[in-house]
């Protein structure tokens, strides 16, 4: 199988920390006590809106919709695919932060007599950014991060597919992710189950942001960026 897989899945990522420093630049963080743990909102709410060094994380649902298949190609929408991320704040409670893009589109090419993804295709609008915080949204539309003006989008174009279990749909595919002006080759596990209903596919996995040039704050966010890639369950903002 051959996976041209468009994504970032990435898109990825970075979507964490913004200090107190940053408050005068333009597009920059709040004022530090503004984006302090303490200042999130309580437990209790949706993810990314959690109490200090709460655990936050990306749901994937088990009941995943497929996605229809017409004419080998099924078309990813942000009405049945999303793409999320979590970036960490440095220190003993990393206040981590939930985040993902509002605007991604494309496409899967599936062999339907073997039921088989041949390829996927995917972009993201990095304009599209969202978390639950519009300061450290913004910041992470600036140069410090994703740097929208110059790189509004971000893609993912594989390279080769294999099976790591076959009859457990795990696959592992590897492709070039292209983010932040900067290309690496990445090698990503994928569940993908095509039937009769059509497409469904879950990508985790973690990259370093700083390899895509995101290096702002090394003393304040975590280099590691952990995304999720779903097709079958769509894109909803916390």
């Amino acid at each position: 199988m051959r996976f041209s897989f468009m994504a970032i899945l990435i898109a990825s990522l970075l979507m964490a920390g913004c200090g107190g420093d940053d408050a005068k630049k333009p597009g920059g963080a709040p004022p530090a006590a503004d984006m302090a743990p303490g200042n999130a909102p309580g437990a209790g709410g949706p993810p990314g809106n959690t109490a200090p060094g709460a655990a936050v994380e990306m749901k994937i649902p088990t009941d995943l919709k497929p996605v229809a298949i017409d004419a080998g190609v099924a078309s990813i929408t942000t009405d049945n695919s999303k793409i999320e991320f979590i970036g960490t704040h440095v220190g003993a409670k990393p206040d981590p932060r939930l985040g993902g893009f509002e605007k991604i589109s494309g496409k899967a090419d599936v062999d339907v007599a073997t039921k088989t993804l041949k390829a996927v295709s995917i972009e993201i609008d990095t304009k599209s950014i969202w978390t639950a915080l519009p300061p450290l949204t913004n910041h992470l539309k600036s140069p410090d991060f994703f740097d929208v003006n110059e790189h509004p989008s971000a893609t993912f174009k594989s390279t080769e597919i294999k099976a790591m279990d076959a009859a457990e749909d795990k696959y592992t595919v590897t492709g070039d992710l292209t983010l932040h002006g900067v290309t690496k080759s990445l090698s990503l596990p994928v569940t993908v189950k095509i039937n009769d209903a059509g497409l469904t596919l879950i990508s985790q996995f973690s990259i370093d942001r700083t390899d895509f040039g995101m290096t702002f704050g090394p003393d304040k966010v975590e280099k590691s960026v952990s995304l999720a890639f779903v097709i079958g369950d769509k894109t909803q903002p916390k």
